[in-house]
């Protein structure tokens, strides 16, 4: 292929054929984007990993795939992202370069559309769904998921009786809720008793600190969706809550498994729900507050 060269690069032709193989890989998985966007996923994340663009004079991936492809940095993200979640896992847990057999139905617009979904929201979800309607899906889950979600924190930061708060959040008909017993129980939130804070040097450490969330207090349980709430007090005032709850998955296998939500309250927020962060979010946090120490 006809390489656009980055302004880094003085000898284009001194460049590692490992860079120019990715960047062949690259173009071949872009002619044929519909049928081999899961590989192309792939190549991407490989080319980043290795660092493939460096060679190719560029100091990112993003900038060299939009120089030689005209993708931009969401698409880009995007593509990776359909790959890592989607692609089949072999025994070992490594990703394949090829869909995954439950989602071989699927679009690659209607998989990215439910990249940001959790593994459970997504059996809810049908291969004849239009990007329209999936994303109505979407938006029903979140203010479903909204309303509880902001009934324990309202209760314990304002002193409402979780009765009063329920009344007013969830907004369903008398009949829905009958003979069901709501039951959440609210812990206080300080950092006496919860582990001490360690001090972390790499992002794998913390990722790792992150993990033993439930080695931190319970600051609230809510029995009538089974949710139970970790969290820990971080030297700065902000705190990182971890909300976990059981689920089906697949949906067909009637397996039980735990799903986890990661949040990060920081001082001053106003709805819980606005707190809602990532893995990746906390650890750059972790590094950050390192910093300020």
């Amino acid at each position: 292929m006809n390489i656009k060269f980055g302004a880094d690069i003085y000898a284009p032709k001194e460049v590692n054929e490992l860079a120019r193989a990715s960047i062949g890989y690259i173009e071949s998985d872009v002619m044929d984007i519909k049928k081999r966007y899961v590989t192309l996923g792939f190549h991407l994340y490989e080319m980043d990993q290795c660092r493939y663009y460096e060679d190719l004079g560029y100091e990112n991936l993003y900038e060299c795939i939009e120089a030689n492809f005209a993708m931009d940095k969401s698409a880009v993200s995007r593509c990776i992202g359909v790959w890592k979640t989607f692609a089949a896992v072999d025994g070992d847990g490594s990703r394949k370069m090829w869909v995954d057999d439950r989602y071989k139905d699927f679009s690659y617009s209607q998989l990215a559309e439910m990249l940001p979904m959790s593994e459970c929201d997504r059996c809810k979800i049908r291969s004849d769904m239009s990007v329209k309607k999936i994303r109505e899906v979407k938006q029903q889950l979140k203010e479903t998921k909204q309303k509880v979600d902001e009934v324990v924190p309202i209760a314990v930061k304002e002193n409402k009786s979780v009765e009063e708060v329920l009344a007013v959040a969830t907004s369903q008909p008398e009949e829905m809720v009958e003979d069901q017993p709501v039951e959440i129980v609210a812990e206080q939130s300080d950092r006496q008793g919860q582990p001490d804070f360690p001090d972390m040097k790499n992002m794998q450490e913390r990722e790792d600190f992150v993990n033993t969330y439930k080695d931190w207090k319970i600051w609230c349980r809510n029995d009538l969706t089974e949710e139970v709430f970790y969290r820990y007090d971080l030297p700065d005032g902000a705190a990182i809550v971890i909300k976990v709850f059981p689920y089906i998955i697949p949906c067909w296998s009637k397996k039980e498994a735990e799903g986890r939500r990661l949040y990060l309250l920081k001082p001053g927020y106003k709805h819980f729900a606005d707190c809602e962060s990532n893995m990746t979010s906390l650890k750059e946090y972790l590094k950050d507050l390192k910093k300020k120490k």
